[in-house]
């Protein structure tokens, strides 16, 4: 495995078992079994490591079909986020989300990030509305985040998942 892969999976697993706080580069360098100034051959910095990490775990979804409808593909998306085998995806997510306040450059670049994603939504972001609502849905994926701390409230098994999909598509109708 090549190593900027390497280093994205440690980033990865550090951030889910410790938090962004607790993370540091020589720490990923060595899961990644790689010098610690080996990180900044492929990374400027912590924060672009992580928003990297972010890209690459969230690409690991199913891909974001741009050919639905605005509620069928926020319907889509939220589906994908909450499946099961999204579950290290959505504690990495709340990771970076709580700590990007705290840490300015890290703020930034996620700012960057989310203009670029978006772009990808032409079909309702002409507008200061259409923006609201792709940013309602972000924060209504990021409250997502927390479905298994909440496990103790108990459900039907899928009766929230379907709740979070049907609010998503009920974004954009």
């Amino acid at each position: 495995m090549a190593t900027p892969d390497r280093l994205l999976d440690a980033a990865f697993a550090v951030c889910v078992e410790r938090g962004v706080d607790a993370l540091t580069l020589a720490e990923v360098a060595m899961r990644a079994g790689v010098t610690a100034n080996a990180v900044y051959k492929h990374f400027d910095s912590k924060a672009a490591l992580l928003v990297a990490t972010a890209k690459r775990a969230l690409g690991s979804l199913p891909p974001d079909d741009r050919t639905l409808d605005p509620p069928d593909r926020a319907r889509a998306l939220m589906r994908a986020f909450l499946s099961p085998s999204a579950v290290s995806v959505r504690r990495f997510m709340a990771e970076l989300a709580a700590a990007a306040p705290r840490h300015d450059d890290l703020l930034e670049l996620m700012g960057d990030w989310n203009d670029e994603t978006l772009a990808g939504w032409p079909a309702v972001t002409g507008t200061a509305a259409g923006r609201a609502k792709v940013k309602a849905l972000y924060v209504l994926l990021l409250g997502a985040c927390q479905l298994e701390a909440l496990s103790g409230i108990d459900t039907a098994p899928r009766g929230p998942a379907r709740m979070l999909e049907d609010a998503a598509a009920g974004l954009f109708t």
